[in-house]
């Protein structure tokens, strides 16, 4: 059977696959009692999860030859209740016979996984037949060829799902887990995925016949421009939304997406897909939530597991800090949407459109997003946001872009740092980073560092561990962070497999000391000791949101600490058009900032210092050895045709897209305006 040509319907397509499961899986001796299809995911329910353990590897067989992953999972009795509540019964005496109490599986989960392990908590979930298992080293609780998940789910009849146990703890990743794990909450995904299944697995008409369909991008924001970031992806079959972001120092008119457009219609889009949890690629997804839109979407959300925590975080803050009408979402109702996509991993999001996730470098968990369209017909990369240091001595938080992609006719990527001038060193900044503080040591003074609570928050933190293990800075100078930075962080130590292998390894190493807070003192939330840092006398360093000084704690310190032209305020992140930030970057000197609810002029006399080189974004000469390395891999799959260049500023793009012209062999190259359409094929 050619698994890769779909039956008309998903029904048929079950059905088929069906024939190909029950050949191989015994459904009486597994008690298997349906197969259903949940988004890209085939699910067989059991009442004898236990059984599958001695089928282990040829349910691995069978995900690798029907291109689907393949879980188990019991029935909800409660909803076969609704229907048959004598069956329901039946099967609920079938479970319990085949599986522990949840106390006695405790007691065989503990015997069975080492001491070294570290489990902290063990939660059973009876509507799934899921146990969660939370571990300081997760690696431990799978053991070898998974060899210690297989007797947990011999031995107790439960299916285990292991997670990581953070080693900063954080209350934003335990909110989350424990929000999946409520019946209502599965009970929504499961009518979703179901309705995700019934549209994507079906064979495209146009596949089937031979005809001939098309591809476009629209360009909805982030074109000739930095912030909002939205681009609309439209084959004959499908809608794709990728990113969906707000332009935060935009006037009210300028600050979304353009959504009122012919070409845009919510209610049409198949699925939204996240580069990566930046406000200026997901903030719109409040508006579009909110019911203020004049629709509501209503599909999945597809992002990495990183990117849908930070992306909690990020949102958490910014709806409590802003007074927009459109927020009156509940965080949950875009939780619930979310589906998490590995790196590497391939899913059928819609019926012609398969997607995969590539490190993009850029943040914890940002990707360079890539569909393949058709059965071989086209495909089309995103960069979103991307970094692409492979040169770097000092050791780097994240690894560079990862662009594996194994076909690729267009590229649509990004050039915040696109201009011909626009090239640093990451050694270079942490160097330059140590020299501020050193002088700002001796003269007693403090260092101010506007940063994002994502990205640069994380890599600043561990520049300065890096001087501080080198002794490059004085030891005994204090590193406050302010803001949301410390949840952030606790989120970077629960993702050690999305790190370069060089802070994985110290994380496994140190556990929660690699950001040891008796060197960085958390002073979030702690208004009094905020303003016993601005008024002891002493050197201080002071890592605080937001990056482009649009709200958040900076206020308050440059509102004390701004007058002294000893302190310094350092630069490390972009600073868009439209910004405080960008103001004070080219120039001015008096600010009107919030302080206690009020609008009050500071005049500013401290220094002002911006260190290039910490930036996520790729800079030129990043850019040029990208597009250079895709190019060389011509006649591997790689056949660039068409290169969109968006996300930056005019001048930037324009220079970037002569340097193709004259350095790459694609067919066209574009830097489109907003609301322009390109078609690529």
């Amino acid at each position: 059977m050619n698994m890769n040509i779909r039956a008309g319907t998903a029904r048929d397509y079950l059905e088929s696959i069906s024939k190909e499961i029950y050949s191989e899986l015994p459904r009486d001796i597994l008690n298997i009692v349906d197969l259903d299809l949940f988004g890209a995911e085939v699910v067989i329910y059991t009442l004898s999860p236990g059984k599958f353990a001695d089928y282990y590897d040829k349910i691995r067989e069978l995900a690798k030859k029907l291109k689907k992953r393949i879980t188990i999972r019991t029935p909800n009795l409660e909803e076969i209740a609704k229907k048959n509540e004598e069956e329901a019964k039946r099967f609920e005496e079938v479970i319990n016979k085949n599986r522990k109490p949840p106390e006695e599986a405790k007691k065989i989960i503990k015997k069975i996984i080492p001491e070294e392990a570290g489990i902290k908590k063990i939660v059973f979930d009876n509507t799934s037949g899921k146990v969660y298992i939370e571990a300081v080293k997760p690696g431990v609780v799978i053991g070898k060829g998974h060899a210690n998940k297989i007797r947990i789910l011999k031995e107790t009849g439960w299916i285990p799902e292991i997670k990581r146990y953070p080693p900063i703890p954080s209350p934003i990743i335990w909110t989350i887990r424990e929000f999946y794990m409520r019946d209502e909450v599965d009970n929504f995904r499961t009518r979703m995925l179901k309705r995700i299944a019934m549209k994507i697995n079906i064979q495209s008409t146009w596949m089937i016949k031979g005809q001939k369909t098309w591809v476009r991008i629209t360009s909805l924001g982030g074109y000739q421009e930095v912030g909002r970031n939205c681009h609309l992806l439209t084959t004959k079959e499908s809608r794709v939304l990728v990113d969906c972001g707000i332009s935060l120092g935009a006037p009210p008119q300028e600050m979304f997406p353009d959504f009122k457009i012919p070409e845009f219609n919510l209610e049409e889009i198949d699925a939204i897909v996240l580069t990566h949890a930046h406000l200026d690629h997901t903030g719109a997804l409040l508006y579009i939530l909110s019911g203020h839109s004049e629709y509501t979407y209503d599909g999945p959300i597809y992002c990495t597991e990183p990117t849908r925590d930070l992306l909690y975080l990020l949102l958490k803050d910014y709806m409590s800090l802003s007074r927009d009408f459109y927020l009156q979402v509940k965080l949950e109702d875009i939780l619930k949407r979310i589906i998490t996509v590995d790196y590497g991993t391939t899913l059928d999001i819609t019926p012609d459109i398969r997607m995969t996730f590539y490190n993009a470098g850029h943040i914890l968990g940002s990707a360079m997003v890539h569909f393949h369209i058709g059965e071989g017909f086209y495909n089309v990369a995103f960069t979103g946001d991307f970094k692409y240091d492979k040169r770097s001595r000092v050791p780097r938080l994240l690894p560079p872009a990862d662009p594996a992609f194994p076909r690729l006719e267009a590229l649509v990527m990004e050039a915040t740092y696109g201009g011909k001038r626009d090239t640093a060193s990451f050694d270079d900044a942490v160097n330059r980073l140590g020299d501020i503080i050193r002088n700002a040591y001796r003269k007693k003074a403090k260092v101010i560092i506007p940063a994002f609570t994502v990205g640069r928050s994380q890599d600043v933190m561990f520049a300065i561990r890096y001087l501080r293990d080198h002794k490059l800075i004085p030891e005994d100078i204090p590193i406050y962070i302010d803001g949301s930075i410390w949840e952030a962080t606790a989120i970077h130590t629960s993702y050690p497999e999305y790190l370069s292998k060089y802070v994985r390894d110290l994380i496994y190493e140190e556990g929660e000391k690699i950001f040891d807070k008796n060197v960085f003192i958390d002073v979030h939330k702690d208004k009094d000791k905020r303003l016993e840092i601005v008024s002891e006398h002493g050197p201080a360093v002071i890592i605080t949101t937001s990056g482009m000084i649009n709200g958040g704690p900076i206020f308050e310190y440059l509102y004390y600490l701004g007058q002294d032209e000893n302190n310094v305020l350092v630069f490390v992140g972009y600073q868009a058009e439209g910004t405080i930030g960008r103001r004070i970057q080219d120039g001015a000197r008096t600010i009107m900032i919030p302080i206690d609810g009020r609008n009050t002029l500071v005049e500013l006399k401290l220094d002002i210092e911006t260190v290039e080189g910490f930036s996520g974004h790729a800079y030129r000469d990043q850019l040029e050895n990208f597009l250079l390395d895709l190019n060389a891999r011509r006649g591997q799959g790689i056949k660039l045709q068409n290169i969109v260049v968006h996300h930056g500023e005019p001048k930037k793009i324009e220079s970037m897209a002569r340097w193709i012209e004259r350095n790459i062999r694609a067919k066209s190259i574009r830097t489109p305006n907003n609301l322009e359409t390109v078609r690529l094929i």
